[in-house]
């Protein structure tokens, strides 16, 4: 069926809909206060956004729109006016049928089963945690405009995603030719595997600068991390720059905040913290934490209890993140800070960061080039239970720079905002800021690749065959 402005207005009812665990999206759309349907023209509608919001114009055009038709076929959503969705508080008090809404809304097969879309492939089949695959569809509406537009090229006929936890298992299908592309691999192997012969005549190697940046996550709200010196000895004990130059053979730079370094507003007078474990021990002494029964570990009473100085950090089978923990901890361990590693799935993880039950993650942010909205991450209305500032951060201060962000047309006054913002995360710690990355890509000689800054660093669907 053709697209309508409808679903543009249902998919935005939705993410409004308080039973639908979409507060993220929420966030988001919030500025989206009306749409207007063109009575005459059901593919022609007029948004209005409320306030100056800076995204204003991204926001409206920029998500998926949802099927009216698949996702609500009842129209049980067109009993409600947007507005009413929008101011009708938490999910405790709304009616049944929104929350029967939400029931159905979130059944697995909706996002399976029943998915649709309207580009140039189509799911062919999809295996949880193993592979999904793509074939092209060959009534699709833009097949004659590839010519007029990068948009509309789709040259591969199928396009099977593989998920191999293991870098090790994955190298090898790589090379034994049953993937044709693989990325973000180890720095390592990356360099290794550039300077075989055998292999260079069989993969393209490519390196684009990529809008990411990784950290180390820590939850502010937990009963040790809370204790901003605390984090600060944590950033004291890194090595960045060792780092950078021994693990990601320099194909990095060191960040102090969460803004990519390549934006126009991220603050350069703030200066990446050096390993010194000299001034991590004197705030260790200044916090009262010392190592009372010698067995190697600091510790002071907290809440009426001798808390021991040990911390417990969550990492994936990724091997860089697993790398990245392993130097942590061996250098926590030399001012008396235990360290424990803990692997799980990266879906366990997700959840852990949702509820705040955790202490530290390894993480990678990724960002688009542009302006940042740092609502979802940094305002305090996201850091509860179930919402997306994982860290648990914010002050009255931060949340109203956050505010004047996101409102002000003015472009020098929004970059002074920026920079404070970044100013008081880097005084407050509640992120380990690591380094920001370029892209490390092989793909198989049998394609044509064209790298790209953004996530994953490829369009795969420009792929164009060399056979």
């Amino acid at each position: 069926k053709p697209i309508t402005a409808r679903d543009y207005l249902f998919t935005i009812k939705a993410v409004h809909n308080p039973a639908v665990a979409a507060s993220a999206w929420r966030g988001v759309l919030q500025y989206i206060k009306a749409v207007e349907i063109d009575p005459e023209e059901p593919k022609r509608f007029s948004v209005i956004v409320e306030g100056d919001y800076m995204l204003a114009r991204e926001v409206s055009c920029n998500f998926s729109l949802l099927p009216e038709h698949v996702y609500d076929s009842s129209g049980l959503m067109r009993n409600y006016s947007l507005d009413q969705l929008r101011h009708m508080g938490d999910a405790e008090s709304i009616a049944q049928d929104l929350k029967d809404f939400s029931e159905l809304f979130s059944l697995p097969r909706r996002h399976r089963d029943d998915l649709v879309s309207s580009g140039p492939y189509i799911l062919d089949h999809w295996v949880t945690k193993q592979n999904l695959v793509l074939t092209r569809n060959r009534d699709w509406w833009g097949n004659n405009l590839v010519r007029s537009s990068a948009r509309f090229e789709h040259y591969p006929d199928k396009i099977r995603f593989v998920i191999i936890p293991d870098e090790t298992v994955a190298i090898t299908a790589l090379k034994d030719g049953r993937l044709d592309v693989m990325y973000q691999v180890n720095p390592d192997i990356f360099e290794k595997m550039q300077q075989d012969d055998q292999l260079v005549k069989h993969f393209d190697f490519l390196t684009p600068g990529l809008m990411q940046y990784y950290y180390i996550s820590l939850n502010t709200t937990d009963a040790i991390l809370r204790d901003r010196d605390i984090r600060r000895v944590l950033a004291r004990v890194l090595d960045i720059r060792g780092i950078i130059r021994d693990l990601m053979h320099g194909q990095a730079i060191p960040v102090t905040g969460p803004f990519h370094p390549s934006t126009s507003y991220y603050n350069t007078d703030l200066v990446p913290l050096e390993k010194n474990l000299s001034t991590a021990l004197d705030l260790l002494d200044q916090d009262g934490w010392t190592d009372s029964n010698q067995n190697g570990t600091v510790d002071k009473p907290i809440d009426g209890k001798l808390r021991e100085l040990e911390l417990e950090i969550l990492v994936t089978k990724k091997e860089l993140g697993r790398q990245l923990a392993l130097l942590l901890q061996s250098s926590a361990k030399k001012v008396g800070i235990g360290i424990h590693i803990v692997q799980k799935d990266w879906g366990t993880i997700i959840k852990s960061l949702r509820q705040k039950n955790y202490q530290m993650v390894v993480m990678a942010g990724r960002t688009r080039p542009g302006l940042s909205d740092p609502y979802q991450s940094w305002h305090t209305d996201n850091a509860g239970a179930g919402g997306t500032n994982m860290t648990g951060f914010g002050t009255s201060r931060s949340d109203s720079i956050i505010e004047r962000i996101r409102t002000t047309t003015h472009d020098e006054e929004r970059e002074m905002l920026y920079k404070e913002l970044q100013r008081i995360i880097y005084t407050e710690q509640p992120m380990l800021f690591l380094f920001a990355p370029t892209e490390r890509i092989i793909v198989s000689k049998r394609w044509q690749a064209r790298p790209s800054e953004l996530r994953p660093g490829f369009f795969v669907n420009t792929f164009k065959p060399n056979f």
